[in-house]
């Protein structure tokens, strides 16, 4: 993703822990932020609420990146997350760029 980003004329900036990534995201107001489910520790939606504390990451974009194989369990337990603080809404790789190409 980093460097797809990074072709488009992006910079991408790496944080590996929940906790990181917060205190970067909060000193540098990036334009879309990106997080896998589960970050080694914390969850993307815990990630997210504390997004919404600071003034200067609560709008920002924040998109959490799938496996394509989640089991029934998973994919349930993740829906409960979901429904209350987004709308669903899945796009593939062009359409994703395509959006970005037009932001730029």
């Amino acid at each position: 993703m980093a460097k797809t980003l990074q072709n488009l004329g992006f910079e991408a900036v790496n944080a590996y822990t929940g906790k990181e990534g917060v205190a970067v995201a909060t000193i540098s107001h990036p334009y879309l932020i990106f997080s896998t489910l589960m970050l080694q520790d914390m969850g993307a939606f815990e990630i997210l609420e504390r997004f919404r504390l600071y003034p200067q990451t609560r709008n920002i974009p924040f998109f959490i990146l799938l496996k394509d194989n989640m089991k029934a369990g998973e994919r349930t337990a993740m829906s409960r997350q979901v429904d209350h603080l987004v709308r669903k809404k899945v796009l593939s790789k062009e359409e994703f760029l395509s959006y970005l190409r037009k932001k730029m």
